[in-house]
């Protein structure tokens, strides 16, 4: 069984554009158990996020970039979506 858990806040900085900050943590059954793929711990993500909801459109950009961190190391993690309102 796979374990997730995911947080997060933004607020509008202008009719276009909202700044935030999200967590994210991932293989969270390694926290108690013995499932090892990213090590005992599991892997965590806290970065700032960014969304650009495109003018006269309903789609929106998401981005976010910022430390990734796990029992065997940390790296840096960048990520983008995109996203349709309807």
């Amino acid at each position: 069984m796979r374990t997730r858990a995911a947080r997060g806040a933004a607020v509008r900085l202008s009719q276009w554009l909202r700044g935030g900050v999200e967590y994210l943590g991932e293989e969270l059954e390694g926290v108690g158990g013995s499932e090892v793929d990213a090590g005992p711990g599991g892997r965590h993500f806290v970065g700032p996020s960014t969304t650009i909801m495109v003018p006269g459109s309903t789609l929106r950009l998401n981005m976010t970039a910022g430390p990734l961190f796990t029992p065997i190391g940390s790296s840096l993690l960048l990520r983008g979506s995109v996203g349709y309102v309807f």
